[in-house]
């Protein structure tokens, strides 16, 4: 991704969660637009999702505008494959069996 270092938010969050190498608890970012927020929070689930064994939905981010969505998938998309994690993507524009489908990968019936 051509990352050389890390903004304040994301240097933070990663000392505050993986750091520590205890998490338990939620988080609350408030940071402006630019900060890092994205890549703060997608670092931080894709480490910890990286040690599971079991492959299936371990993560959902819900974001409150419709032009998020993407951009977010991107970051995650860039980060999850040096994992072995996959990334799937739903913007509540399909019925909810459809949606379903594509987050669980299977073919529809």
């Amino acid at each position: 991704m051509g990352i050389t270092s890390l903004f304040l938010v994301q240097v933070a969050i990663w000392q505050e969660t993986i750091g520590t190498g205890s998490f338990e608890y939620d988080l609350c970012i408030n940071s402006p637009m630019g900060s890092g927020k994205t890549l703060a929070y997608a670092l931080l689930i894709v480490q910890t999702l990286s040690t599971r064994t079991i492959k299936c939905l371990h993560a959902l981010v819900v974001l409150s505008t419709h032009d998020l969505p993407m951009q977010v998938k991107k970051v995650f998309a860039s980060l999850a494959p040096a994992v072995d994690l996959s990334v799937g993507l739903t913007v509540g524009q399909s019925s909810m069996i459809d949606e379903i489908l594509v987050l669980i990968k299977k073919a529809k019936p």
